[in-house]
């Protein structure tokens, strides 16, 4: 499929349907299960298109699955920045079924809108009430995650005229982060590439502030509540959460320079003992020069790209009764002008989607994966 103004995108979980997103905050989907692929619009424009201007406009999309909906239902979370406008929106997105219960396309209902900081991000995610957002160095303004009950704020945000000042949390770093995920029990996991460390933070521990971001500050960084080392640390590599209910825990997968790890987190860990907070185990060994690549992880596979080639990877975790040996396969790539960052893949329906060139093109590939999510 070809988009001329492709900024990013996300394929839903199950595989079917692929969100677009484009330089006005206009959000499409494409149904991959039709014969013919055609773009449909999700969310209408959100920023004005004539203000558009080159590498100036960045997108982030995150969603949380509704997992006790009888139909696909996810809230999609979306920051916008431009130079003149940071919003953060939250949408409930439904499929719309016939009355045989067949999935007919999807629906949005806008559900929060407010606006942030107009400082640079790197990294958004959803869970329930709360969206998050991680800060790099801004000149003299240290790093920070920030952390929102949205609907509060958008109820802050109806009712007063000073509209960025409803109540966040903080958390202050020193290092700047690369990627967030928000997990069950309020908690946020955080990776860091230099130095390489992948840090677990209770949201209590956060300051709660009114006051318009960033706060200028050296002063301390906030507590974590576990932290791991893992040299050459892939800055674009943190898989969503995987729940395993049957060992009641949350699970997540990363690389370095020459492996692949899973993070394992207890739902209900002890604060008497913070060293078993979370741990980290190898899932595989690799070749070296992975932080190089771009990953996509799903709980039992992963695939990588470079410029020039293709390689999955077939891993198992501790314990589980399936556990089978870890496997990898290595093909060449037919996309050399792939670019590095614009990769998805969903697990369940073995289908992987990239951009082989930036705001031109999205090419959607089925590579053979069967795997179990659990």
């Amino acid at each position: 499929m070809s988009d001329d103004d492709v900024l990013n995108f996300h394929l839903v979980e199950g595989g079917r349907w692929l969100l677009v997103a484009n330089h006005s905050g206009r959000i499409a989907y494409h149904d991959l299960d039709e014969e013919e692929i055609t773009e449909k619009t999700l969310i209408p424009e959100q920023l004005n298109p004539r203000l558009k201007l080159l590498n100036d406009t960045h997108v982030l999309m995150n969603i949380d699955v509704d997992v006790d909906a009888r139909f696909l239902t996810f809230n999609l979370g979306i920051c916008f920045r431009r130079s003149d406008v940071s919003l953060l929106q939250v949408w409930r997105v439904c499929l719309e079924v016939d009355s045989h219960g067949r999935g007919l396309g999807l629906k949005a209902e806008k559900l929060a809108s407010f606006p942030r900081e107009l400082h640079l991000f790197v990294s958004f995610s959803l869970l329930g009430k709360f969206v998050s957002y991680a800060v790099p160095t801004q000149g003299r303004f240290p790093p920070y995650v920030a952390i929102v009950d949205w609907a509060k704020a958008q109820s802050h945000c109806e009712s007063e005229e000073e509209n960025r000042l409803y109540r966040k949390r903080v958390i202050h770093l020193t290092y700047d982060p690369v990627q967030i995920r928000l997990i069950p029990g309020r908690r946020l996991i955080i990776t860091f590439k230099f130095p390489a460390y992948v840090r677990l933070y209770n949201l209590h521990s956060a300051d709660t502030t009114t006051l318009s971001l960033p706060i200028s500050t050296n002063a301390y960084d906030t507590a974590h509540a576990w932290s791991a080392h893992l040299a050459g640390v892939n800055q674009r590599s943190l898989s969503r959460p995987f729940l395993h209910t049957k060992c009641g825990t949350v699970r997540l997968i990363t690389s370095s320079d020459n492996a692949i790890y899973g993070i394992i987190i207890p739902f209900d860990p002890d604060p008497r003992d913070p060293e078993n907070y979370a741990q980290v185990v190898k899932l595989m060994k690799c070749f070296p020069g992975l932080s190089n690549w771009s990953p996509s992880f799903g709980y039992n596979h992963a695939l990588v790209r470079n410029t020039t080639h293709i390689v999955t990877l077939n891993y198992s975790w501790p314990g589980d009764p399936d556990f089978k040996p870890p496997t990898m396969s290595i093909k060449k790539s037919s996309y050399e002008s792939w670019t590095m960052h614009d990769t998805d893949m969903d697990e369940r329906s073995g289908r992987e989607v990239f951009s082989p060139s930036v705001g031109k093109e999205i090419i959607v590939v089925d590579i053979g994966l069967r795997g179990l999510v659990r």
